[in-house]
């Protein structure tokens, strides 16, 4: 429980952080079919780099921000700590398809970052 499984870039121009991150670091960047503007990225598989996954978003706010993805063993529970401690739910938990049960969440000083229970992979 408590690991970073991924994170997610939002910014307002994501073509152009594509190919920056391509370029300076290698990483793959597979632009998605969905009618979202979303890239994954992947470590490059050269010189056995390893990594977590992540991902490009374009800003709906035309800010650019960075957020990780928690996995928890139970989100109810992850929920419930965020709460009391302070945290705030900013979307509802929805479900992501071969991953899981995502919500994202916000921190008392503004940042955000997800919880994933995970499902079947």
């Amino acid at each position: 429980m408590g690991q970073v499984v991924h994170f997610e870039l939002s910014v307002p121009r994501p073509e152009e952080a594509a190919a920056f991150y391509s370029a300076v670091f290698g990483w793959s960047a597979q632009k998605l079919s969905d009618p979202v503007k979303y890239w994954q990225l992947r470590p490059s598989a050269e010189g056995g780099a390893r990594g977590i996954p992540g991902g490009i978003v374009q800003s709906k706010t035309g800010a650019a921000r960075v957020s990780i993805t928690v996995e928890v063993d139970s989100l109810e529970e992850a929920v419930a700590k965020v709460t009391r401690h302070g945290g705030v739910l900013v979307t509802e938990p929805r479900s992501v398809p071969g991953y899981g049960v995502h919500v994202l969440c916000r921190d008392p000083q503004g940042c955000f970052f997800a919880l994933l229970e995970p499902g079947s992979k």
